[in-house]
């Protein structure tokens, strides 16, 4: 669009060219009568000054047909001189007829057509004036000469008036038909301006034929400033073949056929408004032959759908993927696996003790870890990996490409060496450290594991790293597994031991050696398992301070 420069057309550019149009008309019969005469004058034997003056008025006239009608006719004075100019002919016309009393014949004709002419351009106030004068002329001509029948010039100067009357007549009425089309046409563009909606109606070619007011607020283009204008020209480079083949569309489509589409187009800033734009073809419909099409703004609703999304799948501290976008990714990237046998990898990051951290320097300088902590995490994703924010410090890095379980495993003892390294917070300098889980879907392993499991596994991997010593990286491993299942059901036993009170109470007594005597004894607590008989403290004690 930027090496194309085209010339809008207003009302006041088609109305200009109106009246240029006429009086280009009335310059070729002003000029082409003047010669005619000029050439009547020859072959009847009048003198050569008298042929010469009217041929050089003739030839003077159509010499305005090179001058720049367009701006002149646009300054304000223009009519007032043209009316001048039109009704300068009269003078003249009387003076060939003086000098040519044999061509009194063509005096009404002459008149007539100037008459219709004035009408056709001017107000009934100047066709009056024009007819007074006509009328007025011709017995000023005919009857000193005393050739003419008084009531011949009277029938004729009647009829003069008649015509004039009708001219002026209808010049009234095309003057008060154009004023009341304006007035309803600023009507319905005050309207229009109150819409939110830029309205265009198109020819078709694709051009715009019509804007109403309310473009200049969605586009910000002046009152008619696209009148002209191919629409495709403010198309977005990246939208122009959508916004192509929906013109297409439209423009071949069949009549009150309604289309819809989104496309960015330029405003006159020289930005780019993300509008939707529907249309319907009207060419079947004689008073508008054209397609007309609704323009809105949705600039601020996408940014907000954006906004929203951004708040549903983005984590609003570090701006990386939530679990929700996380767990999307898994699944995908686990179903991309199970198709193209590529190997997934899900490492868990969690913070070792960062409670601690977070009640020492406080939340605001703990949000600052966690972004810092982010920050290193990141230079270690590739544009195919998703790293996510699980919760307060847990973190997770979703790789997709190229990786196997001892790649992971590398990765992962990276990813603990970015973590250790002091993060200056304030006046002092915190250490966190990290324990990970690894959990890799193996390419062509039959019956792979889904998105839940995969998360699964990296999280009991990670709750191993935790167990070993933290600060340290751990691979699933199908015992991992076994290992919960089982704390599940000892957790679910210990839980109905409760209830049932499968609890006991064994009493141990305790001798003093020396003399033998019994001077105490010991109460101890075992299990008395439905399956597995009397168990010992040692296996549920600890189960249950955990």
């Amino acid at each position: 669009m930027d090496s194309v420069e085209l010339t809008p057309r207003t009302d006041a550019d088609f109305q200009t060219s109106f009246q240029v149009q006429h009086v280009r008309i009335g310059i070729w019969l002003a000029s082409g009568g003047y010669l005619l005469c000029a050439l009547r004058l020859v072959v009847t034997g009048f003198p050569v000054t008298a042929a010469v003056a009217f041929g050089a008025l003739g030839a003077v006239g159509a010499l305005g047909l090179l001058l720049p009608l367009r701006s002149l006719l646009r300054r304000r004075y223009a009519p007032h001189v043209l009316l001048a100019a039109v009704i300068a002919h009269l003078p003249v016309l009387m003076v060939y007829l003086t000098v040519d009393r044999a061509a009194l014949l063509a005096y009404p004709a002459v008149s007539t057509l100037l008459t219709v002419y004035v009408g056709a351009v001017f107000g009934w106030r100047a066709v009056t004036a024009v007819g007074v004068l006509v009328a007025a002329g011709y017995p000023v001509l005919t009857l000193p000469a005393g050739a003419a029948d008084p009531a011949l010039v009277a029938g004729v100067c009647a009829l003069l008036a008649v015509n004039a009357a009708l001219c002026a007549g209808i010049a009234r009425n095309r003057t008060r038909h154009e004023s009341n089309r304006h007035r309803a046409e600023r009507r319905t563009e005050a309207l229009l301006e109150q819409s939110s909606d830029a309205i265009l109606a198109i020819d078709a070619a694709g051009v715009v034929r019509y804007q109403s007011p309310s473009a200049t607020t969605v586009l910000g283009y002046r009152a008619d400033g696209l009148l002209g204008l191919p629409l495709q020209l403010l198309a977005h480079p990246g939208d122009t073949v959508v916004l192509a083949r929906w013109l297409s569309g439209l423009l071949d489509g069949s009549q009150g056929e309604t289309a819809l589409v989104e496309a960015r187009l330029r405003t006159a800033d020289g930005g780019w408004s993300r509008t939707e734009m529907s249309g319907v073809n009207r060419f079947a419909d004689r008073a508008v032959r054209a397609a007309v099409i609704n323009i809105r703004d949705i600039g601020s609703h996408r940014a907000l759908e954006e906004q929203l999304t951004r708040q549903a799948l983005r984590d609003p501290l570090t701006g990386l993927a939530n679990r929700a976008l996380l767990r999307d990714r898994v699944a995908h990237a686990v179903e991309r696996g199970r198709r193209t046998a590529a190997t997934v990898a899900l490492l868990v990051v969690d913070l070792d003790d960062f409670k601690f951290a977070n009640d020492a320097v406080g939340h605001a300088l703990a949000d600052e870890l966690l972004v810092t902590i982010a920050d290193r995490l990141g230079g270690y994703v590739r544009p195919s990996d998703t790293l996510a924010r699980l919760g307060a410090d847990e973190f997770a890095l979703l790789v997709e490409d190229r990786i196997d379980e001892l790649t992971a495993m590398t990765l992962g003892e990276r990813l603990l060496e970015a973590i250790r390294p002091p993060v200056r917070l304030g006046t002092r300098d915190v250490s966190v450290t990290a324990s990970i889980g690894v959990a890799v879907i193996k390419a062509g392993v039959s019956g792979a594991v889904d998105a839940d499991e995969l998360l699964r596994d990296a999280d009991l991997a990670l709750c191993a790293a935790k167990s070993a010593g933290r600060d340290r990286c751990l691979l699933f491993d199908p015992a991992m597994h076994v290992d919960v299942l089982r704390e599940v059901e000892q957790r679910i036993d210990l839980e109905r031991a409760l209830v049932e009170e499968q609890f006991v109470v064994r009493y141990q007594p305790i001798v003093d050696l020396p003399t033998l005597e019994l001077v105490g004894v010991e109460a101890l607590v075992r299990w008395q398992h439905p399956t597995r008989g009397l168990l010992g403290p040692g296996e549920f004690i600890p189960l249950a301070e955990s």
